[in-house]
């Protein structure tokens, strides 16, 4: 008899032990990462957005490539910034507008135009620039191109 209350002693103690590795959980070492990966690095930067800026949602377009009328996908996603509260509720209640304006003028450039290392990344913010002062009549402080990916 105390053979057995040995063994279901021991394998309730067994139990115990291995439940939070049958859980997917990490004992002490480490921590479960979102997405149920652990260990390793994300490469997305984790930013906070701070308040006197504003998202532009992410945007997904076709650009034209080359004289084969071939597109390329051009991905991006900008915060913009007035210092005028005014200015910046006025731009926040009017996303939709901003991003038909923006779809609108960056379908006018190639893609090659963006693709340019020292000058791809300005012209980007300019024409969110120029497409946000026409949609709006706001002009912006500061633009940030959190995601500019051509594909």
């Amino acid at each position: 008899m105390s053979v057995s209350k040995t063994l279901i002693a021991g394998l309730c103690a067994a139990l115990v032990l291995v439940s939070p590795a049958l859980a997917g959980e990490k004992k002490e070492g480490g921590e479960k990462k979102e997405g149920g990966k652990e260990g390793g690095h994300s490469n997305q930067i984790k930013g906070v957005m701070p308040s006197t800026y504003i998202q532009i949602p992410k945007m997904r377009l076709a650009v034209s490539g080359d004289a084969n009328r071939q597109f390329h996908q051009l991905e991006m996603e900008a915060w913009i910034s007035v210092s005028n509260p005014e200015h910046l509720a006025q731009l926040n209640s009017s996303k939709k507008k901003m991003n038909a304006a923006l779809k609108d003028d960056m379908s006018n450039y190639k893609w090659e135009a963006f693709q340019q290392p020292g000058t791809g990344l300005d012209l980007a913010k300019d024409v969110v620039r120029n497409s946000v002062l026409r949609s709006t009549g706001v002009k912006l402080d500061d633009v940030v191109l959190r995601t500019f990916v051509i594909h």
